[in-house]
């Protein structure tokens, strides 16, 4: 079955693909990022495997009428959300710095690898309120565009907290420390 992960970032959409992918269903990866200048090869594929399971983050390209027919072909459409909207922004913070904040050189470097995924180096860095107001907006922005989609297609909701295993990053952040709150929480999908 053609699988499809609908999410935000940073609210545990590959260990949703994953899973799926141990369930026989090839693994495609976020279908809309360009990292790899390899977004046609993998949209092509998610569309021409009949077993393959893939992630829509709508924020990496604008195509409304795109998102609309991946998700038209999709036999199983999960969209996975995080219910602590603080701990979501803190997180994406986290990665994006770990990424954004090093040299070009040393970007290019870790291109081989996914700096955004759990075997990432642990963060040491510090987090300043420019940093988790940007972590926000991109994520509100992205929040509203799936649940616009949601409204449209409908599908099943995952929810981090209550529906995925408890199974933090190595170098998961003392969230406590920070003195910065979202100015909302994000709505959730299913009520």
């Amino acid at each position: 079955m053609k699988v499809l992960v609908i999410s935000n970032f940073r609210v545990g959409s590959w260990w949703v693909h994953d899973m799926q992918a141990s369930r026989g269903n090839e693994p495609v990866g976020e279908l809309l990022s360009n990292f790899y200048q390899n977004r046609d090869e993998k949209i092509q594929k998610w569309k021409d495997t009949a077993d393959v399971v893939g992630k829509l983050h709508p924020i990496q390209l604008d195509n409304p009428d795109l998102w609309d027919e991946l998700i038209g072909l999709a036999g199983s459409k999960q969209f996975v959300q995080r219910r602590d909207t603080k701990a979501q922004c803190i997180s994406y913070a986290i990665a994006t710095n770990q990424y954004y904040k090093k040299s070009e050189k040393e970007r290019d470097e870790e291109h081989t690898k996914n700096i955004f995924l759990r075997d990432r180096e642990p963060y040491t860095g510090e987090l300043t309120i420019d940093d988790l107001d940007l972590a926000y907006t991109r994520l509100k922005q992205q929040q509203d565009l799936i649940e616009s989609l949601y409204s449209k297609h409908g599908g099943n909701v995952l929810t981090l907290e209550d529906d995925l295993p408890r199974s933090p990053y190595q170098n998961q952040y003392d969230y406590n420390d920070v003195k910065w709150n979202p100015p909302s929480q994000f709505e959730m999908l299913n009520g």
